[in-house]
């Protein structure tokens, strides 16, 4: 059979492939990350490229997902896309192997730092040590001086192994599959590449490092530490890996800083990570008094409820909607990212990041403008979308579905309104059960903690508008981002705080949403926004 080369920029990467391969397929033969959130099952735009060259006809998905204008530009999906001769490919965004974004600095979250001498760390040079957040999306990590826990620089990554699905079932599957090495590899190289950018960032040299703390669910600890996940495909989940381990960075392939020690923080339960944990920790939540609850707004929508006997945590299978994945227009939180909209009653005001021409949305902007168009009259509150109001003009229909043209190829789709609603549905449903088997009446919660990448950016007027929470709600959230690193950060240099999160995985109980026969019913009415 012939091969067919194609050729991936801006780096150059070559893959000699049989012909009819796919352009995703192809891709990862060369080594090259390109995003597919629904797994290349050709359900969303994650996975767009411009192509130049020979290739299949564009398939109904693509005419679907993507507008004629981004097809007659090229763009087309590496799920659906095949190679019928020589093609060049540039993922979008492309800007070299690994792109780097500058993340808040983080702090210790009140911890009292430990001397790297106290706890038998013969720490050379400079005494760094690196926090890092293995989320499902986006990977975040810091330098910090350990002799006093002050952030040196920090950065975030794309998790490359979206290449293998948004979600982690579908990178389960994928290992359970023969694919464990690929997406431990894949994490790894990205981690290491990070770690290198942030030294050049400080000015710091690998032997300046001589511990790391990481936390992250437990699909993604699993399957960097090597572990086996089968544990994690299906209930009852037992055998899932939940203490914290102790490695060397170098033995789960992380280069870059010799063999200094990785600390994993503890999880409470197969489907409560210690990205949650750390959670906890920063926010010291455990400790306040009062009916609260945790919520943790990621690709799973972690949330812990606070009563006179405990903690009891559950787990919403939110999807990426809220991270910006798998929408027709959604990316991660990076330039060009829409994370803010307004609508003043004639015109749409658009903010991105780095205040530069849209590219798509975030999960902050994607919130925002569902809010916006349900002041508009565009979206109703059953989630349909009409060409309806001052807005109106600017839906129209694509392929058999409505679509509204954000701005310049950036646009919402209705199945991207559904996603959503999906997303907000799990969380709402999830609250609810969760406080009716703690026996917790609503108007009990006294504080509402909203943490995670999403909760960085949030706009408290647009959650209220599409309803996660009950209106009367608002005054009581506090939004305090992304706690999994703050928390990491302070296991690192903090006993104290290693031994708060080994007390707090252990006390917490776990209800599981799968096995709640009343779970499905209060989804289902979890679906619509509220009225204007």
């Amino acid at each position: 059979m012939d091969t067919v080369i194609v050729t991936f920029e801006p780096d150059g990467a070559l893959a000699g492939v049989a012909h009819g391969t796919t352009v995703l397929e192809a891709a990862r033969a060369a080594g090259v990350r390109v995003a597919a959130p629904c797994g290349g099952a050709g359900l969303c735009a994650g996975c767009a490229v411009l192509v130049q060259g020979q290739l299949t006809p564009p398939t109904r998905d693509e005419r679907r997902l993507l507008s004629a204008d981004q097809l007659a530009r090229g763009m087309r999906l590496a799920c659906r896309a095949r190679v019928t001769g020589p093609v060049v490919v540039r993922p979008l965004g492309a800007s070299g192997a690994v792109e780097t974004l500058s993340a808040a600095p983080v702090t210790v979250a009140g911890y009292v730092v430990d001397p790297p001498g106290a706890r038998g760390l013969a720490c050379t040079g400079r005494a760094l040590g690196v926090a890092i957040d293995l989320g499902t999306t986006t990977i975040e990590a810091s330098i910090v001086d350990l002799r006093n826990g002050d952030s040196v620089t920090a950065a975030s990554v794309a998790n490359p192994q979206a290449a293998w699905g948004a979600d982690v079932m579908s990178r389960v599957s994928h290992a359970m599959a023969g694919g464990s090495v690929a997406l431990r590899e894949a994490v790894a190289d990205a981690l290491s590449a990070l770690l290198a950018s942030m030294l050049e960032e400080a000015g710091a040299q690998a032997h300046d490092i001589c511990e790391a703390a990481l936390a992250g669910n437990t699909v993604m600890t699993h399957l960097l530490l090597g572990q086996d996940v089968s544990p994690l495909a299906s209930a009852p989940y037992q055998g899932a890996h939940l203490e914290a381990t102790v490695r060397d960075l170098a033995s789960v392939g992380i280069r870059g800083a010799g063999d200094a020690d990785l600390y994993v923080l503890p999880a409470a339960s197969a489907f409560l990570g210690g990205d949650v944990v750390a959670g906890l920790v920063a926010t010291r939540f455990e400790e306040g008094g009062g009916v609260a609850l945790f919520i943790d707004l990621g690709t799973n929508g972690e949330i812990v409820l606070r009563t006179p006997e405990g903690l009891l945590a559950t787990s919403a299978a939110a999807g990426p909607a809220f991270e910006g994945g798998a929408a027709s227009s959604g990316m991660r939180a990076e330039p060009g990212a829409i994370w803010r909209v307004g609508w003043d009653g004639e015109e749409l005001r658009l903010d991105t990041i780095g205040d530069v021409a849209p590219r798509g949305f975030c999960g902050s902007g994607l919130l925002a403008l569902v809010a916006s168009l349900l002041d508009a009259g565009v979206i109703a509150p059953d989630g349909r979308m009409s060409p309806h109001g001052a807005l109106g003009a600017r839906v129209e229909e694509r392929e058999g579905q409505l679509v509204f043209r954000v701005s310049e190829g950036v646009a919402l789709t209705q199945g991207d309104v559904r996603a959503f609603q999906l997303a907000l549905a799990a969380v709402r449903a999830g609250v609810e059960r969760l406080l009716a088997v703690g026996g917790i009446d609503e108007d009990a919660v006294g504080e509402v903690v909203l943490a995670g990448a999403l909760g960085a950016a949030l706009d408290e007027a647009s959650l209220q508008r599409v309803g996660m929470l009950p209106s009367d709600w608002r005054p009581r959230v506090r939004v305090v981002g992304n706690a999994a690193h703050a928390g990491t950060a302070a296991a690192l240099v903090s006993s104290a705080a290693r031994a708060k999160a080994a007390s707090v995985a252990r006390v917490v109980r776990t209800h599981d949403l799968a096995m709640d026969p009343g779970f499905r019913d209060v989804f289902i009415g979890s679906m619509t926004f509220p009225a204007g």
